[in-house]
């Protein structure tokens, strides 16, 4: 099947391989049905020639973060045409084949419309997106540079919405951290950044995130599986420094 898409799974994306999968199976009725009832192939037949259909020549295209397999051409098809024909059986086959193929394009277009509607639904700018519900949230302390603290859910959670994405400058956060010191010729043991770890916390497509907190507290790092966001609130307050949370 020359379709690939690197995403976590979503509701969106489920409810749309569903219908796909629907049309596919109603397009294959209505063809089914339309046959002569002495020229209708048994139906394991059918889903056999459907899914050598599926397979072909494709090319890659980087679209919104992820890569696509379009395919461009129908290798399946040939391959069917070249083994049914010698047996006068490929006119019986051919709409199945080309359904096959056919159906890698409804698939690009469904993870399109995936794409499209995750970003619409689930604005990437948006600290929402990865912060919906704190009330079970835990703070830890996640370098040794950090500063005993504590968590304040209830104001972390009426601050959510003042928080904004911030321009990062990942390459001077690096050299921050890894100073050394001229005369011991040995790294300096600098204050870690985001020296904290946020956890616990829901998010509304369910995914696994690492919410890092700014030693200032007004500073969060959202970290998922392609890259990081800078969220950043002067009115949060939501860090208690000098308090265990225990």
């Amino acid at each position: 099947m020359e379709f690939t898409f690197n995403m976590d799974f979503s509701v969106i994306s489920i409810l749309l391989s569903v219908m796909i999968w629907g049309i596919i199976i109603l397009l294959i009725r209505r063809v089914y049905v339309a046959q002569p009832e002495g020229e209708r192939p048994k139906v394991i037949k059918l889903i056999i020639v459907f899914l050598v259909g599926l397979f072909s020549f494709s090319i890659d295209l980087p679209f919104s973060g992820e890569i696509l397999k379009v395919s461009i051409l129908p290798l399946g098809v040939w391959v069917l045409y070249w083994i049914l024909k010698r047996r006068n059986r490929w006119g019986n086959y051919r709409k199945y084949a080309w359904i096959g193929f056919f159906s890698n394009f409804l698939f690009l277009a469904s993870v399109l419309l995936t794409i499209w509607l995750t970003d619409l639904i689930y604005p990437e700018d948006e600290l929402e997106t990865y912060i919906s519900d704190v009330s079970n949230a835990e703070l830890m302390v996640s370098h040794p540079t950090g500063d005993q603290a504590s968590l304040d859910t209830e104001s972390l959670k009426s601050s959510i919405q003042s928080f904004q994405l911030a321009d990062t400058d990942v390459i001077e956060w690096y050299h921050d951290s890894e100073d050394w010191d001229i005369e011991t010729n040995e790294p300096k043991e600098e204050d870690e950044k985001f020296p904290y770890l946020l956890i616990n916390t829901e998010n509304q497509q369910k995914l696994q995130y690492l919410i890092y907190i700014e030693s200032d507290g007004k500073g969060l790092l959202v970290t998922t599986k392609d890259q990081q966001y800078y969220f950043r609130s002067d009115e949060a307050e939501f860090l208690l420094k000098g308090e265990d949370e225990s």
